[in-house]
């Protein structure tokens, strides 16, 4: 990992990505860390896109939501065992 302090940061934009293929560039701002120059080759824009989403990344954290009898949302596989499984439906 290379690190360059912003001030000092006096390459062209795409020096650094193409550095960034074989190492992470940080950049900082008085010793932090304030952005960073990373290889993306071979990732579509939808994970770029979700990779650096606040909002996605908090609900990937976050726990998983329940339903009323306390399955979890995938419906099976739960810490009970999978779903009975219905014989059909009845008119």
């Amino acid at each position: 990992m290379k690190t360059v302090e912003m001030a000092d940061a006096m390459s062209p934009l795409a020096d650094y990505a193409a550095n960034a293929r074989t190492e992470t560039v940080v950049v900082t701002r008085r010793g932090k860390p304030v952005a960073a120059v990373v290889s993306v080759e071979g990732a579509d824009m939808e994970t770029l896109s979700l990779a650096t989403n606040p909002d996605f990344l908090n609900r990937m954290d976050a726990p998983p939501r329940t339903r009323p009898n306390g399955l979890g949302c995938e419906g099976s596989g739960s810490r009970d065992g999978p779903l009975p499984v219905s014989s059909g439906l009845r008119g």
